[in-house]
């Protein structure tokens, strides 16, 4: 089984050498390159991170505008400082593009975490591919049985992609608006306190239903 902490490496160059291949049509096209202590200082990546996430905002079930100091932050206590939590950096063709990682991991599951494409490339099937390559090594170096993750039901083209890949929707759960200074957090609630008309989708993916082919 992969060791998470191990795969957080001091340094790029080392976090090049367990990084995890991205192929199309057989060919290499990209990497999952681990996030460990080497990012903070990568000023320019984190400004890309930052950038993303603000442009990206409205797929996340809490909205806010993300600075470099609050990314920064969100490095160093969630990705680089939880075990059971791994952050991906999407490079492709030498630039790095997006990220998409895991969180949650236990000894049967996790949960697929913020996934964002960045930054547009020659590869219409990236983002497929590389949560592809990201699910192929959950189930055989983490041994995982299931991977689970929650979008809302009006992010169309994130369920298209996740669906592609095998996961299904097993659970709808109605949202709940709340305002917190300049934060807007949607929160899971029974129906009779649902605001909003979309809903937080539950999708699932087990080991067996995974196609080893696509």
């Amino acid at each position: 089984m992969a060791d998470i902490p191990a795969m957080k490496k001091t340094a790029l160059a080392e976090a090049m050498t367990v990084s995890l291949p991205i192929a199309m049509r057989d060919e290499k096209s990209g990497r999952l390159i681990p996030v460990g202590p080497w990012i903070l200082g990568s000023e320019n990546l984190i400004c890309k991170f930052t950038e993303w996430r603000n442009y990206a905002m409205e797929m996340f079930f809490s909205h806010f505008t993300a600075s470099l100091s609050s990314t920064e932050r969100y490095l160093e206590d969630f990705s680089l400082a939880q075990n059971n939590r791994i952050l991906f950096v999407i490079q492709s063709e030498g630039d790095m593009v997006g990220h998409i990682g895991l969180a949650h991991i236990s000894n049967r599951h996790a949960e697929i975490d913020n996934v964002i494409r960045g930054e547009r490339t020659n590869h219409q099937n990236l983002m497929f591919e590389a949560l592809k390559a990201l699910v192929s090594w959950a189930f055989s170096e983490l041994r995982l049985n299931y991977l689970e993750l929650r979008v809302t039901s009006d992010n169309w083209r994130a369920k298209d992609l996740y669906e592609r890949v095998g996961f299904r929707v097993v659970q709808r759960s109605p949202l709940r608006k709340i305002t917190d200074g300049e934060t807007i957090h949607f929160v899971r609630c029974d129906k009779g306190h649902a605001t909003e008309s979309f809903t937080s989708d539950l999708m699932t993916l087990k080991f067996e239903a995974f196609p080893k082919k696509m």
